[in-house]
């Protein structure tokens, strides 16, 4: 049975009669930007350090408790949307929000903070959603951009439920994507046949896509980014600005239907299963470290065929997001996903299904997994709020200096786990039974 929502889920308000948005920010076939302060500039800075190599230059910095002016941008179809962003491409003042300003945050001059914790900004369901390309198993060769379409789609079936797979979109590549090719890396702008909320497209896409931009206040940057070289002169070194390499093609249009939605109530049983939160022991790691079991299907995706030789990168990604959005930060522990981890992909390469060696597998579960986690865990804190990470203790070392059977692993069912099964797993793997 599926957990209903409640107000205490949320971080955020909702737009309603008792809560109307501002003026013309509510309706569901706009894009609110919010321009901010002349001093800033919402775009990222990309350096080339050597030829074909690119570094990002510092960050974007959102001003605390700045106010900003909003301007809802209309949306008809998949042209206009096309069409909206490559012109607020060259508006490096301005990002989008998924939410709307509310009425009674508005300030006296008109404008609006960017946050939602004070109500300033509420969830408004819209017509659009903006999904992050961030990380895939997916890597765009060199002659990608010859069949261009061909490779984005692909990179959408894996992300995203199948709904998506054929309908239309826009394609924005973000600054981290090279023109000869690599990792895939975007914003993906789709269409719904009906409006919706935030948290509705949270279910759809959770564990697939990173959901993390599906708040109110997430800003989501538009502007295309600002190229730099050095060059030198003389005894100097000055960075001079140059064309963006992908020129008129960094907004690519995707023809195809909108998306069409499930119905609420096939939405809300997509939502993950909870379980009663576990004990926690007076000392040492709680009896049952997880009380929401919904990631660990991403654990049988070691050694799956179609994740290949590039697959540990993404399966890490998946298994970490979706560790950290599901369980409540008291209740996480990198270590224990670490060894299960690492005690599924040695299962997996002692039944043939995957190629690594040791030196591999433990690079890939190093420090490497560490920062993934850690990026995960900033992305989960806008939903639970965050604690630091617990460091290991001797007894940690000990019961993990014994690693899980990869036979034990055989009797979980990762697709529907039984809670009773994974607890008594998590309580034996913990306790040394």
């Amino acid at each position: 049975m599926t957990k209903r929502y409640t107000p205490e889920d949320f971080t955020y308000d909702f737009a309603g009669p008792d809560n109307p948005a501002a003026p013309g920010t509510g309706d569901p076939n706009v894009m609110v930007f919010l321009d901010g302060p002349e001093s800033y500039r919402f775009q990222k800075t990309i350096e080339e350090t050597a030829p074909k190599k690119m570094s990002e230059v510092g960050s974007v910095r959102y001003p605390k408790g700045a106010a900003y002016t909003f301007d809802p941008q209309p949306i008809e179809d998949l042209d206009d949307l096309a069409d909206l962003i490559r012109e607020a491409s060259d508006w490096t003042h301005s990002y989008v929000v998924r939410g709307a300003p509310s009425l009674s945050g508005i300030k006296d001059d008109g404008k609006v903070s960017r946050t939602h914790t004070d109500g300033s900004l509420i969830d408004a369901a819209r017509s659009w959603a903006m999904i992050d390309v961030d990380n895939t198993t997916a890597v765009f060769p060199p002659d990608w951009r010859d069949n261009e379409e061909e490779w984005l789609r692909k990179v959408i079936a894996e992300i995203l439920p199948d709904a998506f797979h054929e309908a239309g979109c826009v394609w924005a590549y973000s600054s981290k994507q090279h023109i000869e090719g690599g990792q895939p890396k975007g914003h993906l702008f789709f269409l719904f046949d009906r409006p919706l909320y935030s948290h509705e497209v949270k279910d759809w896409a959770s564990g697939l896509a990173d959901t993390s931009v599906l708040t109110p206040s997430q800003p989501h940057l538009i502007a295309r980014p600002r190229f730099t070289k050095k060059d030198r002169d003389g005894f100097f070194i000055q960075r001079a600005k140059y064309d963006d390499p992908f020129g008129d093609r960094r907004v690519v249009l995707l023809d195809g239907p909108l998306v069409q939605t499930p119905t609420v109530k096939e939405l809300a049983a997509m939502r993950p299963q909870i379980d009663p939160p576990p004990q926690m022991g007076h000392n040492g790691p709680p009896k049952a470290p997880v009380g929401r079991y919904g990631w660990t299907r991403f654990l049988q995706q070691y050694g799956e065929k179609k994740h290949g030789r590039v697959g540990l990168n993404g399966v890490n990604l998946r298994l970490t997001m979706s560790y950290c959005s599901l369980t409540p930060p008291r209740e996480r522990n990198l270590e224990m996903l670490r060894a299960l981890a690492r005690a599924q992909i040695e299962s997996a390469v002692n039944e043939g299904k995957l190629e690594r060696s040791t030196r591999e597998i433990e690079k890939e579960l190093g420090p490497k997994f560490t920062d993934m986690y850690k990026r995960a865990e900033g992305q989960a804190a806008e939903k639970w709020g965050s604690v630091p990470i617990r460091p290991a203790t001797p007894e940690d070392r000990e019961h993990l200096s014994v690693r899980a059977e990869p036979r034990a692993f055989a009797s979980l069912d990762y697709s529907d786990p039984d809670p009773k099964v994974l607890k008594e797993f998590l309580d034996g793997f913990w306790h040394g039974r």
